[in-house]
């Protein structure tokens, strides 16, 4: 297991592992307010990754671990992104986050091209996407489960590879702001 948590008291992202006889922990980032909103992933190469909000400069910023430190860059400027941010990997292994950021208060979706971040906005409406979560196909097209709040619903936006559709999934109440949300083998969500 790998975990990526905000420590309240210091204001600082941390990261825990378990070695097979002892759970590891340390500081991955500590300058400012760090750590809201992680999501965490394993890359490629085994190692850790984890985008998480930068409360003090209004970004978001993706941790890399290397095996024996930490390396931490700015993914996404500007804005307050105080909704949830989800991390996946592409069928070319590159990182993309959904994230929710404000005034704008409509989900994104920022993909890592090898050099920046491509940002997208996936919904039209406002108070969407505030909690989503990102996964990608088996052919590498990401899809998002998110919360529509001025509909009340639950919707599922999905890319072709040029552009985004969303659709209902649940409209029959006031929901939780909260949810999960992964693709079978034979890539049916759930």
């Amino acid at each position: 297991p790998h975990i990526a948590y905000r420590d309240n008291t210091n204001q600082d992202l941390r990261y825990a592992t378990y070695n097979g006889s002892a759970w590891v922990t340390g500081t991955v980032d500590t300058a400012g307010n760090k750590g809201e909103n992680t999501s965490i992933q394993l890359g490629p190469d085994g190692q850790p990754r984890i985008a998480y909000r930068d409360v003090t400069a209004g970004n978001i910023n993706y941790a890399t671990y290397n095996g024996s430190s930490w390396s931490v860059t700015t993914a996404i400027t500007g804005g307050d992104d105080a909704g949830k941010i989800s991390l996946a990997f592409n069928g070319s292994s590159q990182p993309a986050i959904s994230h929710y950021p404000y005034p704008t208060a409509r989900l994104r979706y920022s993909l890592f091209n090898g050099s920046t971040w491509d940002t997208t906005t996936v919904t039209a409406s406002s108070d969407t996407g505030s909690s989503n979560s990102l996964a990608f196909t088996s052919g590498g097209l990401a899809r998002i489960a998110y919360m529509d709040f001025t509909a009340q619903s639950l919707k599922l936006a999905s890319f072709n590879g040029s552009s985004w559709s969303t659709e209902t999934v649940d409209a029959s109440g006031n929901f939780s702001s909260w949810l999960g949300f992964a693709l079978d083998a034979s890539d049916r969500p759930h």
